[in-house]
């Protein structure tokens, strides 16, 4: 069987022109499309119009790692915060260079932050920084520390919070970071513009200390404030552990 799409790709001139050949080469921008035929281009022409106007908001692509990005956006301004975005996975790269090399000019920097990182965790979070391409929750003892703001993720119940310095202030500079369940087991960071800390905090559990820095009293208070029903005369581990798998499940949406 025989095909004229097939006979004109087959049977060119000896010497084919370029025009013979355009129909049938792939140019970027431009799709494969067949040589249009004579009834197709003597059809009356649509009159072309004008796209309506889309804001740049709509046109940017959702960033992957949205941990970094609702710190980045916090800390530089929305046109700069857009520029990143445009070259995305580059411009994530070359901000964490920069802030591995400036906190490695002060190998302490890190265990003087609420973290208290040792230089050998230090040395182990410049690497995952470099390498990773997926945002970890640790990673905020650096953007912390680089940033010099305090860094608060804000979950249902609980929070979590990354201090540059050893004492956690709720009147210094700050960074408030929702989170929220996505896809796949995945979390989702959501920069919270105007927020609250006071009262952000004031209604929610932070990471617990030590068992010992407790009276049982106290624990029972933090149980009751996460809805935790806690029996008379039960002992100080049970109402510790029972916290403890509050907040784990709270912060990973079990």
């Amino acid at each position: 069987m025989s095909s004229p799409f097939l006979n004109k790709l087959v049977y060119f001139p000896a010497t084919p022109s370029v025009q013979d050949l355009t129909p049938y080469m792939y140019l970027e921008g431009r799709e494969f499309v067949p040589e249009p035929s004579k009834e197709k281009l003597e059809t009356p022409l649509l009159e072309d119009k004008p796209n309506p106007p889309v804001s740049k908001r709509d046109t940017t692509k959702n960033p992957l790692n949205t941990l970094f990005w609702s710190i980045f956006l916090s800390v530089h301004e929305y046109g700069e915060y857009m520029e990143a975005l445009r070259r995305s996975g580059n411009r994530e790269v070359e901000e964490k260079i920069r802030m591995v090399d400036s906190l490695k000019k002060s190998p302490k920097v890190l265990k003087e932050t609420n973290a208290k990182l040792t230089l050998e965790q230090t040395q182990a979070l410049y690497g995952s920084l470099l390498t990773s391409r997926e945002d970890r929750i640790e990673f905020c003892a650096a953007y912390a520390a680089y940033y010099k703001r305090t860094i608060w993720l804000i979950y249902p119940k609980t929070y979590r919070v990354y201090s540059p310095t050893t004492e956690v202030s709720l009147d210094s500079d700050t960074i408030a970071v929702n989170v929220t369940p996505g896809p796949k087991h995945t979390f989702v960071y959501t920069l919270d513009q105007e927020p609250d800390i006071k009262a952000l905090v004031g209604e929610r559990t932070g990471i617990l200390n030590a068992q010992s820095k407790y009276k049982t009293a106290e624990l029972v208070d933090i149980a009751n404030k996460m809805g935790l029903p806690v029996a008379p005369k039960t002992k100080k581990q049970e109402v510790y552990d029972a916290i403890r798998v509050a907040i784990h499940k709270d912060m990973n949406f079990e």
